[in-house]
């Protein structure tokens, strides 16, 4: 029997679900070398990913009282686990330390250097982001493997590499997507962007997240030319097949420059992500969702959808950037750590 990587994660409305996303990805590079998966997550998440029951994992559900949670996977799997991934921003070096009796190695995935870890090994897959960064929050010992070497990229999105040539000379196929959950309904601005006259040749797609409600509210307001779906199975297909994105920062902005999908983002706060996709010539941040509105999407939309040259050149910069590899160099670095 392989060796056992537990993954201690959490998905809600709240919290989204890019923390569960990218732990799935990893524990796939994992799998792919032979380790057994285990995931251990709140009750919350398993209701926003049922999926997670098909993959073939082992799964335990989280108390509510975080102090007993280092029993429980004990417990769960009492021989202990070769690798403890954990991937919360609600814990810490001290949760880390008390989980060590039970697990030979742990492993942090982080995306802000601002808490402290006891972990063998620390992962940010955040372009831009440097180990110097994380020098006063880990052990000396720690190994750190920051940057956009390891992003971490689904297995269905690495499998449909598009093609620059394929940037066509007016955009007509759109994607809209804006998380798990969208908490602040940028879904509702979108839509009122897209009722903009200048737009309305462009075909568009607005994907919901499975933490996403307003289903038939944003139905109800859509224009014509936007179809809406919840959760497809066929997400990497839509993607793949569009001109152009409008999305926010997360997960996915990894998985629209892999494909060469030019896109426009909309951001909670100014973010390393977003600056770094910017910066990177991959995306065009259009600001912050307090200070966006359906006039400013629409205009660069507009803008975006008239300028192949520029769809161009950002397909190009974020097939570049994101070589999809990502998943596979953290697991090994894993694989090697726990040997």
């Amino acid at each position: 029997m392989g060796r056992l990587a537990v993954f201690r994660v959490d998905a809600s409305v709240a919290v989204g679900m890019g923390h569960l996303l990218r732990c799935r990805t990893l524990a796939a590079g994992l799998a792919d070398q032979g380790w057994r998966i285990g995931f251990a997550c709140c009750s919350d998440a398993l209701e926003l990913a049922p999926w997670l029951r098909n993959d073939g994992c082992e799964i335990v559900t989280m108390p509510s009282e975080v102090s007993l949670e280092p029993d429980v996977m004990r417990h769960a799997w009492p021989s202990g686990a070769d690798a403890l991934v954990i991937d919360h921003y609600g814990r810490n070096d001290s949760y880390e330390s008390a989980c060590r009796p039970w697990a030979r190695c742990v492993v942090a995935i982080d995306d802000v250097p601002a808490r402290r870890h006891d972990a063998d090994m620390l992962l940010d897959q955040t372009l831009g982001r440097t180990a110097g960064e994380y020098r006063d929050f880990v052990q000396p010992e720690t190994q750190l493997a920051v940057g956009g070497d390891f992003i971490l990229l689904r297995p269905e999105i690495r499998a449909r590499q598009r093609k620059s040539a394929d940037v066509p000379a007016q955009a007509r196929r759109m994607i809209l997507t804006f998380g798990g959950t969208d908490t602040t309904n940028l879904s509702a601005r979108a839509l009122e962007a897209l009722s903009d006259p200048r737009l309305a040749k462009v075909s568009a797609c607005l994907v919901l997240g499975p933490g996403n409600a307003r289903y038939d509210e944003l139905q109800a307001v859509a224009p014509a030319h936007v179809r809406i779906v919840v959760n497809p199975p066929d997400f990497p297909e839509i993607m793949a097949n569009a001109d152009m994105a409008l999305a926010a920062a997360g997960t996915t902005c990894w998985e629209l420059a892999h494909l060469g999908i030019p896109a426009i983002l909309v951001t909670e706060s100014p973010g390393i992500v977003a600056q770094s996709l910017e910066a990177a010539g991959a995306a065009r941040w259009l600001g912050r969702e307090a200070d966006v509105d359906a006039g400013m999407m629409a205009d660069a939309l507009t803008e975006l959808a008239g300028d192949r040259a520029a769809r161009q050149a950002m397909a190009d910069a974020g097939q570049r950037l994101v070589d999809g590899k990502g998943a596979a160099r953290a697991a090994a670095m894993i694989d090697e750590l726990c040997r």
